[in-house]
């Protein structure tokens, strides 16, 4: 602040252990963790610029010696940090798996008239985590015939619940919704009305299930959905691009030093995990008037057993 009066300069060298805030700073809603990568300088704003470098980088460093040194750390991501200059919080992310140029749709995919609008007789799975002060997120997932997984849209509003039902609709538009699944705690009963938070959704008319609340088994669920491949190489669960808050939290969701998941800008990726267990899957538009049931879902059977024609798994 002391700059600002002359309009001046300043400069750090530093290796990033913390303050993950310099990054948002820096790079804004680019791909923080792909430019440090590529370590490339990167200008925002034409104020701020950055630059990252390794430590094999260094001319007056040998290789003995960088070796001794890395070869003395033993939490494996400061190593990766000390040396190649990601920071910390990056090289500690919970789904490395994630990858922005592989993940998120380039292109729209055959039928969809814009990223958030699939064709209207896909299915639709929603997920809701609200809350009383943070704003209400959801995510909106479809499926489809090949059983490809697209996470198209997203919620993060704050208001009443009749508004937040109002701009889950308007999301929804004339899509069918398989089922909708809200964070357990709308199932806490007040004592003295002896109603719940899932009790005031559906009385706008939005009837949403008891959502799961197994991280451990969600996290392990979603670093396995994120490397599914298909027999192209493509993966089978995309995110489109639109998603600003769901791809800001899952490029900074990190372990904390206890090797626990940090529990802050987390509610989009709550939303994600329990999509994946949820394990939405292709509805033919023929049954539109028949949501999938429990049975049906822990059936077993294929899908060409289910709805009685060829399979459509190989894409």
């Amino acid at each position: 602040r002391g700059l600002m009066d002359r309009d001046g300069q300043a400069y750090f060298t530093l290796t990033p252990l913390r303050e993950p805030w310099m990054y948002d700073l820096f790079y804004g809603d680019a791909d923080a963790q792909l430019m440090v990568k590529r370590g490339a300088a990167y200008l925002r704003n034409d104020d701020y610029w950055s630059v990252t470098g390794s430590i094999w980088d260094n001319p007056y460093l040998t290789a003995a010696a960088i070796n001794r040194y890395l070869n003395e750390l033993t939490d494996p991501e400061e190593r990766e940090c000390r040396e190649s200059g990601i920071p910390l919080q990056f090289a500690g992310l919970i789904y490395k798996e994630f990858q922005s140029e592989l993940h998120v749709l380039q292109s729209l995919p055959d039928g969809w008239s814009d990223w958030d609008e699939p064709p209207l007789d896909w299915p639709v799975y929603l997920q809701v985590d609200p809350h009383p002060q943070t704003p209400t997120a959801g995510l909106f997932t479809t499926v489809d015939e090949f059983e490809r997984k697209y996470t198209y849209q997203e919620l993060w509003y704050s208001g009443i619940i009749p508004d937040v039902v109002a701009k889950i609709n308007e999301g929804l538009g004339r899509r069918r919704l398989i089922r909708g699944q809200i964070d357990p705690c709308a199932y806490n009963t007040d004592r003295p009305t002896k109603t719940t938070w899932a009790d005031d959704f559906a009385a706008e008319g939005l009837h949403l299930e008891r959502a799961t609340k197994d991280l451990v088994r969600g996290i392990s669920s979603v670093k396995k959905a994120l490397k599914s491949r298909c027999p192209k190489g493509l993966p089978t669960w995309m995110f489109s691009p639109n998603l600003k808050r769901f791809l800001f939290e899952i490029k900074r969701w990190h372990w904390d030093s206890d090797n626990k998941p940090i529990d802050v800008n987390d509610h989009t990726l709550e939303c994600l995990y329990r999509t994946v267990i949820d394990e939405p899957r292709w509805v033919p538009a023929n049954d539109w008037n028949e949501p999938i049931t429990e049975e049906e879902f822990s059936s077993g059977l294929t899908q060409e057993e289910r709805y009685g024609r060829e399979s459509l798994t190989s894409f």
